[in-house]
Protein backbone atom coordinates (compact mmCIF):
# COMPACT_ATOMS: atom_id res chain seq x y z
CA UNK A 1 0.00 0.00 0.00
CA UNK A 2 1.43 3.38 -0.97
CA UNK A 3 1.60 6.19 1.51
CA UNK A 4 1.75 9.95 1.03
CA UNK A 5 5.47 9.66 1.71
CA UNK A 6 5.87 7.46 -1.42
CA UNK A 7 4.17 10.11 -3.58
CA UNK A 8 6.43 12.97 -2.48
CA UNK A 9 8.99 13.84 -5.15
CA UNK A 10 12.60 13.68 -4.06
CA UNK A 11 14.11 17.16 -4.27
CA UNK A 12 17.40 17.57 -6.10
CA UNK A 13 20.44 18.14 -3.89
CA UNK A 14 21.98 21.66 -4.01
CA UNK A 15 24.51 20.71 -6.73
CA UNK A 16 21.78 19.15 -8.85
CA UNK A 17 19.51 22.16 -8.31
CA UNK A 18 22.30 24.54 -9.37
CA UNK A 19 22.98 22.49 -12.50
CA UNK A 20 19.27 22.22 -13.38
CA UNK A 21 18.75 25.97 -12.92
CA UNK A 22 21.73 26.74 -15.15
CA UNK A 23 20.66 24.20 -17.76
CA UNK A 24 17.09 25.54 -17.90
CA UNK A 25 18.52 28.96 -18.85
CA UNK A 26 21.36 27.82 -21.13
CA UNK A 27 20.12 24.58 -22.65
CA UNK A 28 23.69 23.29 -22.88
CA UNK A 29 25.05 20.56 -20.61
CA UNK A 30 28.71 21.64 -20.80
CA UNK A 31 27.98 25.28 -20.02
CA UNK A 32 25.53 24.38 -17.24
CA UNK A 33 28.13 22.05 -15.69
CA UNK A 34 30.71 24.81 -15.75
CA UNK A 35 28.29 27.37 -14.26
CA UNK A 36 27.24 24.97 -11.49
CA UNK A 37 30.80 23.68 -10.93
CA UNK A 38 29.68 20.12 -11.70
CA UNK A 39 31.51 17.59 -13.88
CA UNK A 40 29.77 16.36 -17.03
CA UNK A 41 30.08 12.75 -15.91
CA UNK A 42 28.41 13.65 -12.61
CA UNK A 43 25.33 14.80 -14.53
CA UNK A 44 25.25 11.52 -16.46
CA UNK A 45 25.65 9.57 -13.22
CA UNK A 46 22.70 11.46 -11.76
CA UNK A 47 20.64 10.47 -14.82
CA UNK A 48 20.48 6.94 -13.37
CA UNK A 49 18.09 8.28 -10.72
CA UNK A 50 14.44 8.48 -11.90
CA UNK A 51 13.64 11.61 -9.86
CA UNK A 52 16.65 13.43 -11.31
CA UNK A 53 15.75 12.32 -14.86
CA UNK A 54 12.29 13.80 -14.38
CA UNK A 55 13.73 17.06 -13.02
CA UNK A 56 16.17 17.19 -15.97
CA UNK A 57 13.30 16.62 -18.40
CA UNK A 58 11.49 19.61 -16.88
CA UNK A 59 14.67 21.69 -17.18
CA UNK A 60 14.89 20.69 -20.86
CA UNK A 61 11.31 21.91 -21.40
CA UNK A 62 12.21 25.21 -19.74
CA UNK A 63 15.31 25.55 -21.93
CA UNK A 64 13.20 24.98 -25.03
CA UNK A 65 10.77 27.66 -23.81
CA UNK A 66 13.72 30.08 -23.60
CA UNK A 67 14.65 29.27 -27.21
CA UNK A 68 11.08 29.68 -28.42
CA UNK A 69 10.75 33.02 -26.63
CA UNK A 70 13.94 34.31 -28.25
CA UNK A 71 12.93 32.99 -31.69
CA UNK A 72 9.54 34.71 -31.37
CA UNK A 73 11.20 37.98 -30.31
CA UNK A 74 13.59 37.93 -33.27
CA UNK A 75 10.83 36.98 -35.72
CA UNK A 76 8.20 39.46 -34.53
CA UNK A 77 9.95 42.30 -32.69
CA UNK A 78 13.15 42.13 -34.71
CA UNK A 79 16.77 42.76 -33.78
CA UNK A 80 18.46 46.15 -34.02
CA UNK A 81 21.50 46.05 -36.30
CA UNK A 82 24.00 48.76 -37.11
CA UNK A 83 24.18 49.76 -40.76
CA UNK A 84 27.53 50.20 -42.48
CA UNK A 85 28.76 51.81 -45.68
CA UNK A 86 32.25 51.03 -46.98
CA UNK A 87 33.20 49.54 -43.63
CA UNK A 88 32.10 52.56 -41.59
CA UNK A 89 29.07 52.62 -39.30
CA UNK A 90 26.53 55.12 -40.57
CA UNK A 91 25.53 58.06 -38.37
CA UNK A 92 21.90 59.20 -38.26
CA UNK A 93 22.02 62.89 -39.29
CA UNK A 94 18.93 63.68 -37.18
CA UNK A 95 20.22 62.23 -33.90
CA UNK A 96 23.97 62.06 -34.41
CA UNK A 97 23.88 58.45 -33.17
CA UNK A 98 24.75 55.27 -35.02
CA UNK A 99 22.10 54.35 -37.56
CA UNK A 100 20.26 51.13 -36.77
CA UNK A 101 17.53 49.20 -38.52
CA UNK A 102 15.26 46.48 -37.23
CA UNK A 103 16.01 43.13 -38.86
CA UNK A 104 13.26 40.49 -38.72
CA UNK A 105 13.71 36.77 -39.29
CA UNK A 106 11.23 35.30 -41.72
CA UNK A 107 12.92 31.93 -41.31
CA UNK A 108 12.31 31.89 -37.56
CA UNK A 109 8.72 32.94 -38.15
CA UNK A 110 8.23 30.04 -40.56
CA UNK A 111 9.66 27.56 -38.04
CA UNK A 112 7.41 28.94 -35.30
CA UNK A 113 4.38 28.54 -37.54
CA UNK A 114 5.36 25.00 -38.52
CA UNK A 115 5.86 24.09 -34.86
CA UNK A 116 2.56 25.63 -33.79
CA UNK A 117 0.48 24.12 -36.59
CA UNK A 118 2.39 21.35 -38.35
CA UNK A 119 -0.77 20.01 -39.99
CA UNK A 120 -1.20 23.36 -41.78
CA UNK A 121 2.40 24.47 -42.48
CA UNK A 122 4.31 21.21 -42.97
CA UNK A 123 6.57 20.72 -45.98
CA UNK A 124 5.44 17.23 -46.77
CA UNK A 125 2.28 15.20 -46.74
CA UNK A 126 1.61 11.72 -45.52
CA UNK A 127 0.24 9.39 -48.15
CA UNK A 128 -1.38 6.20 -47.00
CA UNK A 129 -2.63 3.34 -49.12
CA UNK A 130 -4.28 0.08 -48.27
CA UNK A 131 -3.76 -1.43 -51.70
CA UNK A 132 -0.92 -2.70 -53.81
CA UNK A 133 1.61 -0.28 -55.27
CA UNK A 134 3.19 -1.07 -58.62
CA UNK A 135 6.29 0.67 -59.92
CA UNK A 136 7.28 0.58 -63.57
CA UNK A 137 10.77 1.62 -64.56
CA UNK A 138 11.42 2.39 -68.19
CA UNK A 139 14.80 2.87 -69.74
CA UNK A 140 14.75 5.67 -72.27
CA UNK A 141 17.54 5.92 -74.83
CA UNK A 142 18.91 9.36 -75.47
CA UNK A 143 18.14 10.51 -78.98
CA UNK A 144 21.08 10.62 -81.32
CA UNK A 145 21.67 13.94 -82.97
CA UNK A 146 23.27 14.37 -86.33
CA UNK A 147 26.47 16.28 -86.11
Amino acid sequence: MSTNRDNIKKKPNPHQAAFLASFSEMGNISRACKAANVGRQTHYNWMEDAAYREAFSEAQDQAIDVLETEARRRAIEGVRKLKFHEGQALIDPMTGEYYQELDYSDTLLIFLMKGARPNVYRDNTKVETDGKVEVTIRHVNKPKYDE
